[in-house]
């Protein structure tokens, strides 16, 4: 593979998101979070997220924003009205007291929007006790997978794309290093 061009390619063609949107090339943007390893209860890291064409986002975001009025009461994005599969189903955070038909309709309803063509997901999963071969920690692989496959996915589909995300310390900061490392030199794969 050659070297990871995510950001660069974005800041050497148009310099600013404004002009990415109105660019030629077509753009795509990958959002991703993790599902952090905590045994016994997750005993895998997961690092996943959906890459979706720029033309798309606002759509997305628009139907979002009506499921989030009609079910948490606004449509700003806060910690009040985000979505977390685990308190939808299990009726907790902010979808404590709502009943389970109520639920699973936004679950439903989130996962019809997943299942669109456009979206397209991504994800890696590491079992941290499979690793033999090396002495980097589990959230670093994967984040070497996910960038990998992020950019054979922006390849294939012959785009520009932005990989952003919710990616909680103590790993953000490495993960910021290690992409700009990736961009420079490949990652240790390429």
């Amino acid at each position: 593979m050659a070297r990871v061009d995510l950001a660069h390619k974005f800041t050497k063609t148009s310099g600013c998101i404004c002009a990415a949107f109105s660019y030629p090339t077509p753009m795509h943007l990958f959002y991703f979070d993790e599902v952090k390893f905590d045994p016994p209860t997750q005993n895998s890291f997961w690092l996943g997220g959906v890459c979706v064409p720029a033309e798309h986002v606002s759509s997305i975001e628009h139907e979002m924003n009506e499921i989030s009025a009609e079910v948490l009461g606004s449509e700003l994005l806060n910690k009040k009205t985000e979505f977390h599969g685990q308190e939808i189903c299990g009726g907790r955070g902010n979808f404590k007291g709502k009943p389970l038909d109520e639920r699973m309709d936004v679950l439903r309803k989130l996962l019809e929007i997943i299942a669109r063509p456009e979206v397209m997901p991504v994800y890696v999963g590491i079992i941290p006790e499979n690793i033999v071969h090396t002495s980097k920690p589990p959230d670093e692989i994967a984040f070497m997978y996910l960038v990998e496959l992020v950019d054979t996915l922006f390849k294939q589909n012959d785009t520009l794309g932005m990989m952003f995300g919710d990616y909680d310390e103590p790993t953000i900061g490495s993960s910021v290093a290690s992409l700009s490392r990736f961009r420079t030199g490949g990652t240790d794969w390429s």
